[in-house]
């Protein structure tokens, strides 16, 4: 199998279980911000039930989470799947946790009274992730 061969890239709408968590971490540059959080997404097969995703974002994408959204927001999540090993009380474990490339804060304009980003569209918030720190860390 060729690296071409293979694509990691997975795209979600859900709304947020609770106010994204924020630790911050050591950089080269300073401290840097991570938002751990976790989206209730409809589950396609079994009608009126969810799925709970753990998700993470880094850097500018933590801190305009934390600025934007709160529980119960709607967010578009674009990113992939990464998977850790790391040792847990003696034992190996494995953790698996998506990753965000880009996060939108989506508003409905009904009921939300959240303001416009600065491009004048007034349904959604979006900002990049800054690539996530090299160290290996467990989820």
């Amino acid at each position: 199998m060729e690296v071409g061969d293979t694509l990691n890239h997975l795209c979600l709408v859900g709304r947020l279980t609770k106010d994204v968590e924020i630790k911050t971490y050591d950089t080269k540059k300073g401290k840097g911000k991570i938002a751990t959080y976790t989206l209730a997404v409809s589950n396609t097969f079994k009608r009126g039930e969810a799925d709970f995703i753990t998700c993470q974002s880094w850097g500018a994408s933590a801190t305009f989470l934390e600025k934007y959204s709160k529980k119960g927001s709607r967010i578009e999540f674009e990113g992939r799947v990464s998977t850790s090993m790391y040792k847990h009380e003696g034992k190996n474990m494995k953790g698996t946790i998506m990753v965000s490339t880009q996060v939108n804060v989506l508003f409905d304009s009904k009921s939300d009274t959240n303001t416009s980003d600065t491009s004048g569209n007034d349904t959604s918030e979006s900002e990049k992730s800054d690539e996530e720190p090299t160290e290996d860390k467990p989820f």
